[in-house]
């Protein structure tokens, strides 16, 4: 065999054990189909004593983490966090030409939470709200979570291709994927951070949580 034959097949070796059996490309493919919930667009600000986010993405229909993935839909989400005592709050914003007026829920566990759920897509880059609280409201301006050219699915594969490859069951992707941007629990920081888990029909998990400036794992649960 010819030296040049041998560094052929030595390269064709490594993309494959790079790669695992099904391929590179299926693997990518198999991974963006199974995401049942992505966090697409995600903007913040403070103002007045509220910390407000406003979250644009997908999620499947009858979300429910169970390794199964259902078709899709896109949703608008409010989240509000205050140090304020309220008893009703609302939000409202204009995104291209549609008007959202939001009535928020506060959380049953924490009374400076609330959030609210509807149907629509968030493509800016900037926002501004008005939060209204027991009659009061307040402006807040937002701007877009910068993530980069962090790719959370590529980094998940990379981590995590052995147990990926275990989701593989008779030519089908038994694994569903969530990739959400979540803020630092830290209430003093802005910094944000992708949360990408896989879960798997028998209620198992793994995932990681990715540094979405620079993409640096930051923690592991295999």
């Amino acid at each position: 065999m010819s030296k040049k034959s041998k560094v052929f097949l030595s390269c064709c070796l490594a993309l494959m054990i790079a790669c695992g059996f099904v391929g590179c490309q299926n693997m990518n493919k198999a991974l963006e189909d199974s995401v049942s919930e992505i966090h697409e667009t995600v903007l913040y600000g403070r103002a007045e004593g509220f910390f407000v986010e406003v979250i644009g993405g997908r999620i499947e229909n009858d979300y429910a983490l169970d390794g199964v993935k259902n078709g899709m839909k896109n949703f608008v989400a409010v989240k509000v966090r205050t140090d304020g005592e309220y008893s009703d709050m609302s939000a409202a914003f204009t995104v291209n030409g549609k008007t959202y007026n939001e009535t928020l829920t506060v959380s049953p566990f924490d009374a400076g939470r609330w959030t609210a759920v509807a149907d629509g897509e968030l493509p800016v880059e900037t926002l501004d709200v008005t939060l209204t609280a027991d009659g009061e409201s307040f402006g807040v301006a937002l701007a877009k979570v910068p993530s980069g050219d962090v790719k959370p699915l590529d980094i998940l594969k990379e981590n995590f291709e052995s147990q990926l490859m275990e989701c593989y069951k008779d030519g089908k992707f038994d694994c569903e994927i969530s990739v959400r941007l979540v803020k630092s629990p830290d209430e003093n920081s802005d910094v944000y951070y992708w949360y990408v888990v896989a879960y798997k029909p028998d209620k198992t998990f793994f995932g990681l949580m990715i540094d979405s400036a620079t993409g640096e794992v930051l923690a592991k649960k295999s």
